[in-house]
């Protein structure tokens, strides 16, 4: 209940900000259980998002190394370098992203979940996590079915179609790009300080953060 009332609180630092008038997009390639994916959403960009509010749109494809084979009954098989929860979770995550939930609601579902989900989790709990995470624009009925059904194999497959697109090629996650582009002094700058990275590539309806922190922002 906290962290949704911080939301609401950060939305309100940028009043005129909307994410459809937002002239930055940031993707964000990353994995359910890499360390390195964790350490970036609920170090930076969570926290970020509580000052920065809607001024910027957040693309997420949870993917990153996951690979599939097709089986001869036609069901696919997914694998994960951090094993069978990590796909899993990159299932989850995909339905939620697919419900196309307000913003604040799929950054406050991402900072919850992350901190609750692990490798030693059953696949019941893992939906359980997401339960309790679920709420707002988040349906839990609507995300279950996707999950268990074929939808999520579909919304998987477009990630892996879309990774395989990138230029230069992905090899590592996280891995965020701005605006579609590639740009590894940003990406470094965003791990360091996201706030001031969003402030510096903003153009207009800039939040309040971003004049308080001074700069050439």
């Amino acid at each position: 209940m906290f962290s949704k009332i911080v939301l609401l609180i950060a939305a309100s630092l940028c009043v005129s900000c909307s994410v459809q008038d937002s002239d930055l997009t940031l993707t964000l390639f990353y994995e359910g259980l890499c360390p390195d994916c964790h350490v970036f959403i609920l170090e930076q960009l969570y926290p970020g998002y509580q000052q920065l509010g809607d001024s910027f749109k957040l693309d997420l494809v949870p993917y990153g190394f996951e690979n599939y084979e097709k089986q001869a009954d036609g069901t696919i098989k997914y694998t994960c370098q951090h094993g069978d929860n990590e796909c899993y979770i990159n299932r989850i995550h995909a339905c939620v992203i697919d419900q196309k939930p307000v913003q604040s609601d799929l950054i406050n579902f991402l900072q919850c979940y992350l901190h609750q989900a692990s490798v030693y989790n059953i696949p019941e709990e893992l939906l359980d996590i997401a339960k309790d995470c679920s709420g707002g624009t988040i349906s839990f009925d609507d995300l279950k079915v996707c999950v268990e059904g074929s939808r999520a194999d579909e919304l998987l497959l477009s990630y892996s179609e879309r990774q395989s697109e990138l230029t230069p090629k992905l090899a590592y996650v996280p891995h965020i790009r701005f605006n579609g582009a590639y740009d590894p002094d940003l990406e470094n700058d965003a791990n360091q300080d996201f706030v001031g990275t969003i402030c510096k590539l903003l153009k207009d309806n800039k939040p309040n953060v971003c004049e308080a922190q001074g700069g050439d922002f």
